[in-house]
């Protein structure tokens, strides 16, 4: 296990451990002015824990995390969301994560997204392959069996992120069975270990698809934005597509048709 990993995986346990300590039915939860996302305590706990651990360890990278970040003038960056999933965490859904991508030039080389509920711990690294508590993992194979396989599309509750309403209906059509779960990385391990077969996230931010990148590709898959472009993950990004690759091609193309660039 490469330093990264093992970093990775200890800090995830860390705040996992916090996660679990407060989720309950009616965790108390604050709205941000900025895109009226729940926030709460565990997510500026979580948070604090991430600055305060990677500047101990990695003191010359940056460091991009949802509540607060830390810059440098540096190659490298780590990249984290401190709890992936507070819609469903503040509303008593176990549908949450811990993401974190250790990025160059902008582009990850390892990751660790953890799930605590169910203690499944996901790691990739580059050229390594992808993991589930230590058992690679790998995306669904192609062709699909059945075309009713199970996609998440992440409809859109934010004015500032793309529409995907109208891929939803596209897919559904095919036929494929969508349905959305409130947190991109957990969808994107999910389409890891081939439990969906795809993820369709219009997201902005670089915190929610940066762990995802590596982890899928590791898996076999392919993750670029939704126009099917390669892109940078330490700054703002066009969303994303996580898919094994032909199905990936298939879905890029809905959304050049179903969504103006």
């Amino acid at each position: 296990m490469s330093d990264h990993i093992a970093f990775g995986e200890q800090l995830a346990r860390k705040a996992g451990s916090n996660m679990l300590t407060h989720f309950r039915i009616g965790v108390e939860t604050d709205w941000k002015d900025s895109d009226s996302t729940p926030l709460t305590l565990v997510d500026r706990q979580n948070n604090d824990l991430i600055l305060t651990e990677v500047s101990k360890v990695f003191p010359d990278y940056s460091i991009i995390s949802e509540e607060g970040s830390i810059m440098k003038d540096s190659e490298y960056a780590v990249i984290a969301d401190p709890l992936d999933g507070t819609f469903g965490f503040s509303h008593g859904f176990p549908t949450f994560v811990f993401a974190l991508a250790f990025a160059h030039r902008g582009l990850p080389f390892a990751s660790v997204i953890f799930d605590p509920t169910l203690n499944r711990m996901f790691t990739a690294e580059h050229g390594k392959g992808a993991f589930l508590n230590g058992s690679r993992i790998s995306v669904k194979e192609w062709p699909l069996k059945n075309t009713k396989e199970m996609i998440t599309v992440g409809l859109t509750w934010i004015q500032s992120q793309r529409d995907c309403g109208e891929v939803m209906k596209k897919i559904i059509a095919m036929p494929g069975l969508v349905f959305g779960i409130a947190s991109a990385s957990y969808s994107g391990a999910m389409v890891a270990c081939g439990q969906l077969v795809a993820g369709i996230y219009p997201v902005k931010s670089p915190w929610d698809g940066a762990a995802v990148k590596i982890l899928v590709e590791e898996a076999g898959g392919k993750v670029t934005d939704i126009f099917g472009e390669e892109q940078r993950w330490d700054t703002k990004i066009d969303g994303f597509i996580a898919a094994p690759p032909r199905f990936h091609d298939t879905l890029v193309q809905l959304t050049k048709e179903s969504i103006r660039k």
